[in-house]
């Protein structure tokens, strides 16, 4: 049975290819839309079984609360931030996995009512290794919290992660929790802080799509948990849900029901 997956942005740069050749090396018959090209986003959106919030430019600062920090980002595009709180919404509703990647863990925080950090080079306590070096992707080591979703699909309690950016969470959502960190305490992971009766979401600051080493456990592993959830949503959405039941009727209770030993005899002690 094959899955449709949904990138909020899948093309605009060379770079977007490479969701596409990491989701297909994986999972060759996977169906794969471009969600900011749709014309009709409403109409795709209950075809989904997974998205993948992918990276790009800077999210709008008026959204985390902060316009003052708009000299600091580039990229902005108010289409594609309106575009991804839509996908969110109906993910989060419908109960559709979602992953976020490196943009992507931004604007789930920022979606779910966190902040960020506009440029991490003035952070006073931010480590020199999140953005580029050159034209290339910088890298550095991340601790990964015991027990979360990312440990379980890595199985890994330190890792080396690529690193591309200048933004990054800053006041974490009260519905989402960390369970990664780079050296200097940035977030570099987020899931839900109460996953019960809740999707599927993971949501890395790095790059899994283009690591060097795409056999990593931080690359390929959370793609493999990924596919697992959107297999099990597509499994779940082509099953018909029983019926509910009815509710019990009502049943009048009288003084003279108990006076009579009826319904709640009285136990004489």
């Amino acid at each position: 049975m094959s899955i449709t997956i949904g990138l909020s942005r899948g093309s605009g740069s060379p770079k977007y290819q490479n969701y596409w050749d990491w989701i297909l090396n994986r999972e060759p018959d996977a169906k794969i839309v471009d969600l900011y090209e749709a014309e009709d986003l409403e109409s795709l959106l209950p075809e989904l079984d997974a998205v993948v919030m992918t990276g790009g430019g800077d999210i709008d600062p008026e959204r985390y609360g902060e316009p003052e920090a708009f000299s600091l980002c580039s990229g902005i595009d108010e289409a594609r931030d309106s575009r991804e709180y839509r996908t969110l919404e109906y993910a989060f509703q419908q109960k559709i996995p979602v992953l976020g990647i490196c943009r992507g863990i931004q604007i789930v925080n920022v979606y779910l009512g966190g902040t960020l950090i506009p440029h991490i080079p003035d952070f006073a306590d931010a480590g020199g290794y999140h953005g580029k070096v050159g034209e290339e992707d910088n890298a550095h080591d991340i601790h990964v919290e015991p027990g979360s979703l990312l440990a379980r699909a890595t199985q890994e309690a330190e890792g080396r992660v690529n690193s591309s950016h200048h933004q990054g969470v800053g006041r974490l959502a009260s519905k989402l929790t960390a369970t990664a960190y780079s050296p200097d305490r940035l977030i570099e992971a987020v899931e839900w802080l109460e996953p019960e009766q809740r999707s599927y979401l993971l949501a890395v600051q790095w790059h899994p799509e283009r690591m060097e080493n795409l056999e990593s456990p931080f690359s390929a592993r959370i793609l493999d948990q990924f596919l697992i959830e959107a297999h099990s949503s597509r499994i779940y959405k082509a099953t018909t849900p029983p019926e509910p039941k009815p509710e019990p009727e009502e049943i009048e209770i009288t003084p003279e029901d108990n006076e009579s030993g009826g319904l709640f005899p009285i136990i004489q002690g």
